[in-house]
């Protein structure tokens, strides 16, 4: 057959009728549906894929929330744990800003260590952190009425002892204390020493006794603070009428720079004491020296509150006593006044 006559062939075939197939319908409908259930199969795992993709993202970012919270507002608060430093800027009751200028740790079982600092012509201050407890372990310290207040490191000053007041640990909290820096230009070391003995107030009036000291550190600083620049006036110091059943029969008020010394004469019979309170961010420098007939008692330092009589006496029948009270300040007070009453009490 050539090939001419095979095309005529399949021309023929192709324009007749096609062959009986009762099921073609059948066959192309069946198929239609297999095509639509793997389209909808693939859809429904397109969608099962992406929702647990969302869940999955959903619960990493919710993850991350929870293990990093965002910071919260920052507060003044200062930890007691030993690693954290006095605040590099403290502003006290009356608004006077103290900035840190070094700071440092002193071991409380013997040992110094010297702060630098620029001699920059403000006042200066120590500081210790107070952790509500002593070196040496014991019981809490309680405040000037009773109990225990640790003895804190002393301070020296190029090599010299700085004055009272010492610093004395009752409760938690910063300390401060004055000192006193010799003119001159460059820089001054402060050094805080606990090589002594270390010893523990267990009474307001009572002597220092020596305690041996435990692991402990104290936190230490050096600050200046700028003078404000108007005097912070201080609310009027007052007194009791009556302390302890005794009436007070005189009272002297001042304050301090301006006013810092009161006299009496007392004729009357009876027991007689001397009470003393003070105002003032600086009323725990105050200090005060009384002479009773010419006799000069104890000094006493600091006026936070009255806590018994500063000094007593007995006036007999037909005797004279001169009394005198002599006031003044430790460190610098500039624009900082204290106001003070001393009150006479006769029972």
């Amino acid at each position: 057959m050539s090939v001419e006559e095979l095309r005529d062939v399949l021309r023929e075939r192709a324009e007749g009728p096609a062959p009986a197939n009762p099921y073609r319908h059948e066959q192309v409908r069946d198929r239609v549906r297999r095509v639509r259930r793997r389209r909808t199969t693939a859809t429904a795992a397109l969608a099962g894929a992406a929702a647990v993709a969302t869940v999955l993202a959903t619960a990493a970012i919710t993850g991350v929330i929870r293990e990093t919270p965002r910071p919260g507002p920052l507060t003044g608060t200062v930890s007691r744990t030993p690693e954290v430093e006095l605040p590099a800027w403290h502003t006290s009751s009356d608004g006077t800003a103290y900035r840190r200028l070094a700071a440092g740790t002193v071991d409380a079982r013997g040992a110094k260590t010297t702060l630098t600092v620029p001699r920059t012509g403000r006042p200066l201050e120590a500081a210790v952190l107070c952790d509500g407890g002593d070196p040496a372990g014991g019981e809490p310290a309680t405040g000037a009425g009773g109990g225990r207040a640790v003895a804190g490191p002393e301070v020296f000053v190029d090599g010299r002892r700085a004055g009272p007041p010492a610093f004395a640990c009752a409760g938690l909290g910063m300390r401060l204390r004055p000192l006193e820096v010799p003119a001159g230009t460059g820089q001054v070391a402060v050094t805080f020493d606990t090589t002594g003995a270390t010893c523990v107030l267990r009474t307001a009036d009572g002597p220092c006794t020596p305690e041996r000291p435990g692991a402990a550190h104290w936190r230490v600083a050096v600050y200046e603070w700028t003078p404000p620049a108007r005097p912070v006036i201080p609310a009027p110091a007052t007194l009791p009428a009556r302390v302890d059943g005794a009436k007070q029969v005189a009272l002297s008020t001042g304050t301090w720079p301006g006013d810092g010394s009161y006299e009496a004469t007392v004729v009357a019979p009876g027991r007689y004491t001397l009470q003393q309170n003070c105002s003032g961010d600086l009323r725990d420098r105050l200090w005060f020296k009384y002479w009773i007939d010419g006799v000069e008692s104890r000094t006493s330092i600091g006026c936070g509150t009255r806590t018994g009589g500063a000094a007593a006496f007995t006036v007999r029948k037909g005797q004279r006593v001169e009394v005198k009270v002599r006031t003044g300040l430790w460190g610098a007070s500039t624009n900082r006044p204290v106001d003070w009453a001393v009150a006479l009490y006769r029972r």
